[in-house]
């Protein structure tokens, strides 16, 4: 997110970035899972209602932007 953050500053458009941020929230959750020894069927729910909801937004928010000055 660093890198966006300073790739999108040199560019003077901050869109790249609101497309990434909700991503974040879906790695965090994958590192969080990916150190315990095991995964309720709540928990698996809920990475993969995280990851559905992760991925539309940075799609729409990306597709709306496409182009944008």
């Amino acid at each position: 997110m660093i890198l966006a953050f300073g790739d999108s500053l040199t560019r003077g458009n901050v869109t790249i970035v609101d497309s990434l941020w909700s991503l974040m929230f879906l790695a965090v959750a994958l590192v969080y899972v990916l150190s315990q020894p095991s995964l309720s069927d709540r928990g698996l729910l809920i990475l993969l209602l995280l990851g559905v909801w992760g991925l539309r937004l940075s799609i729409h928010l990306t597709l709306r932007n496409w182009g944008q000055p």
